[in-house]
């Protein structure tokens, strides 16, 4: 029984001393996480909040860049129909008489009216283009 006793009470001075050196082991490691880690992590989510802002610029710059695209592709095919009305109406004039004042007439409205189709046609362009700028501003995230 003393022997148990004893063994007993090396085998708790042990587990006082292994106790001892783990929660000075606990203390290095929560210093070394203040001291260390805690810098690090909010230099991470600095960073990340940079990240973010700067992928917001990125993504309202892209969206105008969209609209501007979809403006001059909109132009160009406009451009095509412009230059077809121009062809018809070259076509036209060699099958007219111009000596004729009702020709000259349904020419001069021909040019009007295809001058003023271009113009309509850019208006309309405009508006779009300005209608999505404006509600990009509006909702720059979508």
């Amino acid at each position: 029984m003393q022997e148990d006793k004893k063994r007993q009470e090396d085998e708790l001075k042990m587990q006082a001393v292994e106790n001892a050196r783990l929660k000075d082991e606990n203390e290095s490691l929560v210093k070394e996480k203040d001291t260390i880690l805690s810098p690090k992590l909010e230099l991470a989510a600095n960073v990340m909040d940079q990240l973010k802002s700067e992928n917001h610029d990125l993504k309202r710059i892209s969206d105008h860049q969209i609209i501007r695209l979809d403006a001059l592709t909109e132009k160009i095919a406009s451009h095509d129909e412009l230059r077809s009305l121009r062809d018809e109406v070259a076509r036209l004039r060699e099958n007219v008489n111009i000596q004729d004042p009702r020709m000259q007439e349904k020419k001069q409205l021909l040019e009007e009216h295809l001058r003023l189709t271009n113009e309509n046609r850019l208006l309309e362009l405009q508006n779009e283009f300005y209608c999505m700028m404006i509600q990009n501003e509006r909702h720059p995230g979508n």
